[in-house]
């Protein structure tokens, strides 16, 4: 049985639109053995393996426990960071909708039996983006964008007549993407944006980035491991761990923090 270990480092202050930057690492150890501090386990596993992230989308998002749990009729209660979630007698799924300030990770906490199951949670990084384009008096019976955005196919997404301009709004990561305009199908630069790149065909399109990148990410790497204890340095900032011993968390008791360096007892 597999000890795995799962760590957040959050860059602080480094804000990509709807949060700041996080680093997922994984490690995993052939054997592992919990002894002290003692940790609540379940005598017969709910979870089959390592439970999955739940990756939100924009918006509401349904999460279906049967793709977690062997019998969900056996959850008592379900809390995501630190909130109860409400959910029908016996339902097999329900839809979150996440507040504003809902971190870019957080915990979905399953209890069953008085013993609670950890799932990590991804919040979506994608954020609204409007292309917009005004014709100044001329007329098209179509526009459309084209680019990495949607694998360069211009029938993916159709701008639409409103307020005096074509415009249509897409869901983006954060990144850089190369478009065109297409206009009743002649592929053209947006003459409404500066930022262009060269195609290495001879021609150019237009640029697009939406977010930052970090300078200087953090990153995680093990320094030592003795029969019991696990010892990983960091560089940068981190805000808060998330060590998991198959699908439960360990919590503070089980972790030692000091210049930079996390001890995991096990």
């Amino acid at each position: 049985m597999g000890c795995y270990i799962n760590k957040k480092i959050m860059k602080k202050r480094l804000n990509i639109l709807t949060g700041s930057w996080l680093i997922i690492v994984i490690i995993a150890f052939s054997a592992c053995n919990i002894s002290a501090p003692h940790l609540d386990i379940h005598s017969t596993p709910q979870i089959i393996g390592l439970a999955s992230p739940v990756k939100l989308q924009p918006g509401a998002t349904t999460i279906y426990l049967t793709d977690y749990f062997i019998n969900p009729s056996l959850i008592d209660s379900i809390f995501i960071n630190e909130k109860k979630i409400k959910t029908g007698d016996g339902s097999d799924s329900f839809i979150y909708q996440p507040e504003s300030d809902l971190p870019p990770l957080s915990e979905m906490k399953v209890w069953i039996d008085g013993i609670p199951y950890s799932i990590l949670v991804k919040k979506s990084k994608k954020t609204g983006y409007t292309f917009t384009f005004d014709p100044k008096g001329e007329i098209f019976d179509e526009v459309q964008v084209a680019g990495s955005i949607n694998g360069w196919n211009p029938s993916a997404t159709n701008m639409k007549w409103a307020d005096s301009t074509w415009q249509t709004t897409v869901m983006l990561d954060p990144g850089t993407y190369h478009y065109q305009l297409v206009f009743d199908g002649l592929w053209l630069l947006d003459q409404g944006n500066p930022d262009s790149v060269d195609n290495n065909m001879g021609g150019y399109n237009s640029l697009l980035v939406i977010g930052a990148n970090a300078k200087h990410p953090p990153r995680l790497f093990s320094t030592s491991h003795q029969k019991n204890k696990i010892t990983i340095g960091s560089i940068n900032d981190i805000q808060e761990y998330f060590v998991y011993w198959q699908n439960y968390r360990l919590g503070e008791n089980f972790l030692t923090v000091k210049n930079n360096k996390i001890v995991i007892s096990i």
